[in-house]
């Protein structure tokens, strides 16, 4: 039994203006496991999906999302969790412009970490 445990809120943002279609990878400096996600997707002006995607730090993809929907709110329960050392990455790209005033992919892990 862990001798300490707690749940993470951990949120991230990627910023589309009305062109581009990848940001940034973002540092995952959490460990522990990814147990639930919320990934919010906005109304773009174009039709657009969105996909986040998680690598370690060698740069190996250890999660994607698949196509999300524009104007769209997607919680994924993780059965056995997402593992994540503290070292890793999370990106997030969308399928063409965005068009209009461009908008903010949200996305909120919820990591349970725990101590021995």
């Amino acid at each position: 039994m862990p001798k300490a445990e707690r749940i993470l809120k951990v949120k991230k943002t990627f910023v589309f203006g009305a062109a581009g279609t990848s940001q940034t990878d973002l540092d995952l400096t959490a460990e522990g496991l990814i147990m639930n996600m919320i990934i919010d997707v906005p109304a773009f002006t174009n039709n657009v999906t969105a996909e986040v995607i998680m690598k370690d730090a060698d740069g190996f993809t250890y999660y994607k999302s698949g196509s999300l929907l524009k104007s769209s709110l997607n919680q994924v329960d993780v059965q056995n969790g997402i593992g994540t050392d503290g070292f890793g990455k999370v990106g997030c790209s969308i399928s063409s412009d965005a068009g209009g005033a461009g908008g903010t992919v949200t996305v909120i892990m919820f990591v349970w970490q725990f101590r021995y």
